[in-house]
């Protein structure tokens, strides 16, 4: 015991000797007192380091630190702490979900907490943080709406927009103060529904959240009876028919006849995704019939342009040189010439990504191609999806996902010509089409979500004449996320 003891005071004596510690009085207690912030601050600048630098794993030891403490204090002050990294961090969504925590482990309001960190962003003079914030709190808006929750939606929503004032980005501003109809619209159908009693009570808020997200048609037990409170144009129907069994054109057909401009895109999405189910009936990745699945390109493809309409967010297109301020750049030589956006590669790491991240992307479209005369390395990469086109190395075309390399044959792009590059995602599941050719499925392992960036590579040049996503916005970024081959 007394050697332990000995070793253990050899050890401290030898770190303070190595670490450069200086001999000191002992101090006062008002001493003491006035230095306990420090001393927190001094513990989680040394958390952070030990977690290898990322501030999301720092905050999760400090929530893991106040989840033990035994007193209210103590977790008071560490959650606290907790929440501060991740905001730091800019990591809004775990910030959010750590101050929903805390509001319910001190018994305060959940929504007046992410309110609170909503305007903290917004009134940081920190435009990028600014304005993920206003993006992240529609996103927020949107499930106290569907929640039937109308006095946090508006709270949120008027948190979103004082952010958005506050980016100083036209482009997200324009996108959340629009949406405040979205979320009335999906608020109202809750309402419809409540009233009508054809849905159970309990599923009414997944069904509109469904609806609006396009995931109607996998509803395989509900019938159109159930939705004449919130649809028109269903006389032409059988009332007990489900919805899974309508066609992509009967959505589009519900679509002509919805009063409201967000109901027909939440119809066009439920027509989208029935397309992709098409694909997948009875156990096939093709139809047999390949007029067919042109037919269902095309359509995907068509309502892709009628959903991504908002500038800046969901379609970008390079009418002119300010039209470049709307990606962020790292290395290469990148500018807008003849509507399109060109970039060659110098070095390493050249890349162009959409300064909007997406908590879910439904389609992405990309129209471009290669420059180069060699007709050589066109890349993007869509969440984790990584595509890289015209390899260098051999007449190949690469899928990366989580690490693994699925290749395919012949090089699929020409030289000089506009390619159309399509990622329509349902599920965990995400079907890579080239001019209308199905060339990839990808299993994802959670829903596609991230970043969209393209790039050339090894001396190439390439051009983008536009980018469409339909998909929900909730950040602004000034990186990619994830590795990029």
């Amino acid at each position: 015991m007394l050697r332990l003891r000995a070793g253990l005071l050899f050890s401290v004596v030898g770190f303070g000797v190595a670490a450069g510690a200086q001999n000191g009085r002992v101090p006062s207690d008002a001493e003491l007192a006035a230095a306990r912030p420090g001393l927190v601050q001094v513990l989680v600048d040394r958390v952070r380091r030990l977690s290898g630098g990322s501030p999301q794993r720092a905050a999760a030891e400090l929530l893991g630190a106040a989840y033990e403490a035994d007193d209210d204090a103590t977790r008071y002050l560490l959650w606290r702490e907790a929440v501060g990294l991740a905001e730091g961090a800019g990591d809004l969504a775990f910030a959010r979900n750590l101050e929903v925590a805390f509001a319910m482990q001190f018994d305060l309001d959940p929504t007046e907490a992410t309110v609170a960190l909503l305007l903290r962003a917004a009134d940081s003079g920190d435009r990028q943080r600014a304005a993920s914030a206003a993006l992240f709190g529609l996103a927020a808006a949107r499930e106290c709406a569907v929640a039937d929750d109308e006095r946090a939606m508006l709270q949120l929503y008027d948190a979103g927009t004082r952010a958005a004032l506050a980016c100083d980005n036209a482009a997200v501003f324009t996108f959340v103060r629009d949406r405040l109809t979205t979320l009335r619209n999906q608020r109202d159908l809750v309402h419809a529904l409540q009233a009508a009693r054809t849905v159970d009570a309990e599923r009414v808020g997944g069904l509109v959240e469904a609806l609006t997200q396009g995931a109607l048609p996998r509803w395989s037990d509900l019938t159109l009876r159930q939705l004449r409170p919130v649809l028109e144009g269903l006389e032409r129907f059988t009332p007990d028919r489900t919805v899974d069994s309508l066609e992509p054109a009967e959505w589009q057909a519900l679509a002509e006849h919805a009063p409201a401009l967000e109901l027909r895109r939440a119809l066009w999405r439920c027509a989208a995704t029935a397309a992709l189910l098409r694909l997948r009936r009875g156990g096939r990745d093709l139809p047999t019939d390949e007029q067919d699945l042109a037919a269902l390109h095309g359509t995907l493809l068509d309502l892709t342009d009628r959903l991504a309409v908002d500038d800046g967010v969901t379609r970008l297109r390079f009418d002119d040189a300010a039209d470049r301020e709307r990606l962020a750049f790292a290395n290469g030589d990148w500018r807008v010439v003849d509507g399109e956006l060109r970039g060659a590669s110098s070095g390493s790491d050249n890349f162009a990504t959409h300064r909007v991240r997406f908590g879910a992307l439904r389609t992405v479209v990309i129209r471009g191609g290669i420059r180069s005369a060699d007709g050589l390395n066109f890349r993007c990469k869509v969440g984790d999806v990584n595509l890289l086109l015209n390899w260098e190395v051999a007449d190949e075309n690469h899928l990366w996902l989580d690490g693994k390399r699925f290749a395919v044959q012949p090089r699929l792009l020409e030289p000089g010509k506009e390619h159309t590059v399509a990622l329509f995602a349902e599920g965990t599941r995400c079907d890579v089409f080239i001019d209308g050719r199905l060339i990839w499925t990808a299993s994802l392992t959670t829903q596609l979500a991230g970043t969209i960036t393209v790039y050339p590579a090894l001396g190439s040049e390439i051009f983008v004449r536009e980018i469409l996503i339909d998909g929900d916005p909730d950040g602004v970024v000034d990186a990619p996320s994830g590795t990029l081959m």
